[in-house]
């Protein structure tokens, strides 16, 4: 598993209705390189998101669900029996997720630039005020916006779609994140638009070496 940064073996997730049981996903294996790129393609309900949250251990923990198999990182923990504690430290250190929809991924009472100080926060590469602050406008920088200051002092209903996007392109390199879940994040954007920011994304996962999953 030397270049092997995700690896899933066996995973199936079943939903149970009534007592009737639905497969969603059965024994899908797959294992992610490191500094690739890979897309997962399939029609509306294949299973797709449930793969992503799989991996980020996001699945809900109920009786209506059933999950067996397992995901393992490269240093071979299964990420499937992680507790609090460790999905904590997982996420966003180790993958991130970015959603279909900007517009419901960031708290609206919250400015973008305060949201991304708590993430350089958890990623303690920060120590004063004032070096958070240049280096948030140095992310913002980074995924292409202009007038980041203004970017920066806004609430996420005050930006576009791409704009805000491209805000949460930055949390993950904030993070220094090894893996990126990018969930259908075009599909509230236009044509013109959902290019830039896949070939934004694309380029940026490229030069610092994280493994985007599409």
């Amino acid at each position: 598993m030397n270049n092997i940064v995700l690896e899933i073996k066996n995973l199936s997730i079943s939903f149970f209705e009534n007592n009737i049981e639905s497969v969603v996903l059965n024994n899908f294996s797959y294992s992610f390189k490191k500094n690739t790129t890979t897309a997962i393609v399939g029609p509306s309900g294949s299973g797709k998101s449930l793969l992503s949250l799989a991996c980020l251990n996001l699945l809900p923990k109920n009786s209506k669900m059933k999950v067996s198999g397992n995901i393992f990182l490269e240093n071979g923990d299964c990420i499937l029996q992680f507790n609090s504690k460790y999905n904590y430290l997982y996420r966003g250190i180790y993958s991130s997720i970015i959603f279909q929809n900007p517009f419901t991924s960031l708290n609206p009472v919250y400015t973008c630039g305060y949201q991304l100080r708590e993430c350089l926060k958890k990623s303690k590469k920060i120590i004063n005020k004032k070096n958070v602050y240049n280096e948030c406008l140095k992310l913002l920088k980074q995924v292409e916006l202009d007038n980041v200051e203004k970017v920066y002092n806004s609430y996420p209903h005050e930006l576009s779609g791409g704009q805000l996007q491209r805000v949460l392109i930055s949390f993950a390199l904030a993070l220094k994140t090894k893996v990126i879940f990018a969930d259908e994040i075009t599909t509230a954007l236009d044509p013109y638009t959902k290019n830039k920011i896949l070939y934004l994304l694309k380029n940026i996962c490229d030069f610092n070496n994280i493994t985007l999953i599409i």
